[in-house]
């Protein structure tokens, strides 16, 4: 009995190439052991595209609680509530207040790298100390 089946569904073997495969192996010197390849003809292909949310770089966003720089921090009460941005001497950044809660949950390396944790220049301050040997 003949199933059918939409062709865009399914992968197709061809079963000739199948059976050359095995009697190429039969008449080999090789052993059932040995790798072989099967060959596939692929008749049709439909591509399907994964797409994900990016809202921005990883640099854009603390590494811990996932806000944005320039939005509110956690914590916060009103936008516009101060709350520095700092680096490690790894280069990631995050909040203050996100990195000194990890780190007052006695963890002591980055969250990211697992580096030990050193605080470290900011993006601006690397830049003036570039300007002013």
């Amino acid at each position: 009995m003949e199933s059918r089946k939409r062709q865009s569904d399914t992968a197709v073997i061809v079963p000739q190439q199948q059976r050359q495969q095995q009697q190429a192996m039969q008449f080999s010197n090789t052993t059932p052991s040995t790798r072989s390849r099967l060959r596939v003809r692929i008749k049709r292909f439909h591509g399907v595209a994964k797409w994900t949310w990016n809202a921005g770089s990883e640099d854009e966003v603390c590494g811990i609680c996932q806000s944005p720089f320039e939005g509110v921090a956690p914590g916060a009460k009103y936008p516009g509530d101060e709350c520095p941005v700092v680096f490690g001497k790894c280069g990631h950044a995050f909040h203050l207040q996100c990195v000194a809660t990890w780190l007052n949950s006695q963890r002591t390396t980055c969250p990211y790298c697992r580096q030990e944790w050193e605080f470290g220049q900011s993006s601006d301050q690397r830049r003036v100390s570039e300007q002013n040997p």
